[in-house]
């Protein structure tokens, strides 16, 4: 410690230095005192402040949930009710911070006060009277963030750059599906293509809605709670999305973009979530190769030869749930694709019809966020097929961007070669559920942290085909990360 004192001998003052600071302390002393303090220093009562948090947390959750109750009495919407009872819990917080109380109830508490939304009243109300002498702008509005800023601050930038979340998923895929290498990764495997419906179309509305109702179920959601449903698949009229939304009831938005329209409604869910137009959006897309294949092409029970670019179209439903907060894996980033035509008309070559708007769509994303292909763990196209596949790996190479060893294709991923279906599997309902089951299972076991994938889309119908058209492709690319 250093003190003024006065020499004896000149009269004036110096600056003197004494006690510890001449002393060199060891580390074996710094040990041995730091032995002592721990002796004796009191034992924090650790299990007895565990115990009066959870009762008091568990007093101020019982609270809220009568309030809740009786605005419910009320006629209130669930929604709005608890937005009252979040409101009556604030201001009940703040009236006891106010007048004493609710410092004694943190004091007693702990946790138990302070991390239910009645703490963040009262880290609010306390500091703005701490300080209310020293005026309303410099006293009050100048610290009435001083414990809460950093909470909103953080909460906010957390969000703006996690991106919606993907709170649940669920997949059902037909018997030919369950017999290949994602098998394990599906929620549920029908034994018969027609579901025990009496027609094909029943049995992929059947698909639809069990995909749909076991997503809420794996949410702890309602049909109720969904803000907007969003689905598509191959028939006309996207007649399978229409009923399915029919029968869950919820505000419906229609998508057809061919075998991309999963990634479509990805994309156009996580804009109404991000742009806070929506608390939770549903997504879906489904097809069956029967249901397809007559509208599309041939009666199924016709012996035709198939080419061997033709692709076999995936039976199955995949489901995804977005949410604006959650737990699980968040969309970062979407890249709209263009209608691009190359002249191809054989419909039985889709992948070199859509092979071109997956490569303009990959090298935009590229160009449009400076990042190369080794940020991600694996960049996957919806239903390119082998040759499909090949093409556009080849045009993306043109333009300066090598996929080697991370690029593959979820018509490639889904069957096994014994199963002959040629170039791979296609259809809406391919990238749907290979992404609802296999993708976000590669993502919450950390084997994949990110990827970005492609939903790609023959634009064609029966009509167009007849009357002689050429085919544009489409791609929508979705970036998905794993977060934390």
């Amino acid at each position: 410690m250093s003190f003024l004192y006065k020499s004896t001998f000149s009269g004036k003052i110096k600056v003197g230095v004494t006690g510890m600071s001449n002393i060199a302390v060891s580390e074996r002393q710094k040990k041995e005192y730091a032995q002592t303090v721990k002796q004796v220093k009191p034992k924090p009562r650790l299990w007895r402040n565990v115990f009066w948090a959870f009762v008091t947390g568990g007093l101020i959750c019982l609270a809220g949930q009568v309030i809740l109750g009786f605005f419910r009495t009320q006629g209130l919407e669930v929604n709005a009710a608890g937005a009252a009872t979040s409101a009556t819990l604030v201001f009940l917080a703040a009236f006891l911070t106010g007048i004493g109380i609710y410092d004694e109830i943190s004091r007693f508490g702990g946790a138990g006060g302070i991390v239910p939304i009645t703490g963040f009243a009262n880290s609010m109300v306390s500091p703005a009277m701490e300080y209310r002498s020293e005026g309303m702008v410099f006293g009050v509005g100048a610290k009435l963030f001083t414990i809460a800023g950093p909470v909103l601050v953080w909460g906010i930038v957390t969000a703006w750059v996690a991106g919606p979340v993907i709170i649940s998923t669920a997949s059902v895929v037909g018997p030919r599906e369950g017999e290949g290498p994602l098998a394990k990764t599906f929620d549920h495997v029908i034994n018969d293509p027609y579901y025990g419906e009496n027609t094909w179309e029943k049995a992929e509305q059947r698909m639809m809605n069990d995909a749909v109702k076991k997503a809420l179920q794996k949410a702890s959601l309602q049909e109720k709670d969904i803000d907007f449903m969003l689905a598509g698949d191959l028939l006309n009229q996207i007649m399978v999305s229409n009923i399915a939304a029919r029968t869950a009831a919820m505000p419906y938005l229609g998508l057809y973009g061919a075998c991309s329209t999963m990634y479509e409604g990805l994309a156009l869910g996580a804009m109404l979530v991000d742009g806070g137009f929506a608390d939770k959006v549903l997504v879906g897309a489904s097809s069956h190769y029967n249901t397809a294949e007559r509208q599309f092409r041939f009666p199924t029970e016709m012996g035709t030869q198939r080419p061997m670019t033709a692709q076999w179209t995936v039976t199955g439903a995949g489901v995804a749930i977005l949410a604006r907060e959650g737990t699980g894996p968040v969309i970062t980033h979407a890249t709209i694709g263009k209608a691009i035509d190359m002249g191809q008309s054989d419909a039985q070559d889709m992948g070199a019809t859509m092979a071109p708007a997956a490569a303009d769509t990959i090298t935009r994303h590229f160009l449009d966020t400076a990042r190369s292909p080794d940020y991600y763990d694996m960049v996957v196209t919806g239903d390119l097929g082998v040759y499909g596949k090949r093409l556009a790996e080849l045009l993306i190479k043109k333009s300066g961007y090598d996929l080697s060893g991370r690029f593959t294709d979820c018509g490639i991923l889904i069957y096994n070669k014994a199963h002959d279906v040629h170039a791979g599997g296609s259809g809406c309902g391919c990238s749907a559920v290979v992404t609802c089951g296999y993708l976000m299972g590669q993502l919450k076991s950390g084997s994949c942290k990110r990827f970005i994938g492609v939903g790609t889309g023959a634009l064609l119908s029966p009509c167009s085909v007849q009357q002689g058209e050429t085919i544009p492709g489409i791609g929508h690319a979705v970036v998905i990360e794993a977060r934390g």
